[in-house]
């Protein structure tokens, strides 16, 4: 065998070794995340706050890939959620808007009041879905990312991440859905059952 034979044998081996100890860091994520879902703890929470905070960290990461993260945040709503799992949708949710966005483009977030709930959006400008699909998105090791015959799937895209966001929004007794956006994009809603508003509320918009 020769050297270049040689090098690409080991490549494909440490991409293997790469994706089956993602799979086991999956395996165990599942597991925690099966034990937290059947009786999360939970208790009011800033909504509206905690959303804002987290967009603000997580611009730097989207402005390192130059795309642009745009927020609409309703101010002052209450939800009753569990923080872990909450934070762990927003990073899956705009991971995965992430990693569609190409060059240039606007993640949008936007959180307001819908009658008795809270909805969250979030947008990109990336290619959206086929419609066959769009259902499936939520679905556990359902994932649209290509890969070549010899290449082992990115250990972050097991078809995971969106399920996640699913379970623990149903969890907290929400609902999650996806539909194309004319012209390109993918948006995901989220509806949390509103606990409370502040009667001081005001709407903000912000731009990075």
């Amino acid at each position: 065998i020769g050297d270049a034979e040689a090098r690409r044998g080991l490549e494909v081996m440490e991409r293997s070794a790469e994706a089956l100890a993602g799979l086991v860091t999956a395996a165990r994520d599942i597991e925690a995340l099966a034990a937290d879902s059947l009786n999360p703890s939970q208790a009011s929470t800033g909504l509206s706050d905690f959303l804002t905070a987290y967009c603000s960290s997580y611009a730097t990461i989207v402005e390192a890939q130059q795309v642009r993260l745009a927020t609409d945040i309703e101010d002052g709503l209450y939800i009753r959620a569990n923080e872990e799992m909450l934070e762990t949708i927003l990073e899956n949710l705009l991971d995965n808007s992430l990693s569609f966005a190409p060059n240039g483009s606007t993640i949008h977030v936007a959180l307001h009041t819908d009658a008795d709930h809270a909805v969250l959006r979030v947008r990109d400008e990336g290619p959206g879905v086929a419609t066959d699909n769009v259902d499936r998105i939520f679905d556990r090791y359902f994932s649209l990312r290509a890969k070549s015959d010899d290449e082992a799937p990115p250990a972050a895209h097991f078809g995971l991440g969106l399920w996640i966001v699913r379970r623990n929004v149903e969890a907290m007794g929400g609902s999650i859905s996806a539909a194309n956006v004319p012209g390109s994009g993918l948006e995901v809603t989220i509806a949390f059952p509103l606990l409370f508003r502040r009667e001081s509320a005001i709407r903000h918009a912000a731009g990075r």
